[in-house]
């Protein structure tokens, strides 16, 4: 049997880039250090972006409190249930690295996964927003903070959903709905 040239190279190519270089969409494969407009232009619009002026090294260090002039983009692409989620993220417009997320949804929010077994710290906010609906309330704090309140009735606890930079950090009770 004989490997088509350019097949095989696209297969090596693929097989060593891994998944924190290579991302495919429909259309040919984005890769590292393309243009937002390149990796649309691919992909398509993403369902959610989150922005943030930052760091990445000081984010990851909690006592490190320097904040750098880095525009920060987080572009996500839900590709259904039976898929992963796919994080492009950005720094200063050009594509600094593709993560992948928890399994992508369906359209309808629900209650159904909105709980702390489903949604571990470090969840993004487009996952909470899509498995638990639109918060009652939302409310930005200073830098990269941001609180979701949910009020599920007066026969239920108060949900409060704590961000940090667009990541789930901590999931509270508060007191009972109205």
């Amino acid at each position: 049997m004989r490997l088509d040239p350019v097949g095989g190279a696209l297969f090596l190519l693929l097989f060593m880039s891994g998944v924190g270089t290579l991302f495919a969409c429909d259309a040919p494969a984005v890769s590292l250090g393309q243009t937002k407009e390149e990796v649309k232009a691919k992909c398509g619009a993403p369902v959610w972006v989150e922005r943030r002026r930052g760091d990445p090294a000081a984010e990851k260090h909690p006592l490190e409190k320097r904040r750098s002039s880095r525009s920060i983009e987080e572009w996500y692409y839900n590709l259904g249930p039976q898929e992963f989620i796919r994080i492009l993220q950005f720094e200063n417009g050009r594509l600094a690295a593709i993560e992948t997320g928890g399994y992508g949804w369906t359209a309808e929010p629900s209650d159904f996964g909105c709980e702390r077994a489903v949604l571990p710290s470090g969840t993004p906010k487009v996952e909470v927003r899509v498995r638990c609906g639109k918060p009652t309330s939302m409310q930005k704090k200073k830098g990269p903070f941001e609180t979701w309140l949910y009020d599920l009735g007066p026969s239920r606890f108060v949900r409060i959903y704590e961000f940090r930079n667009g990541r789930l950090a901590n999931i509270k009770t508060g007191e009972y709905g109205r």
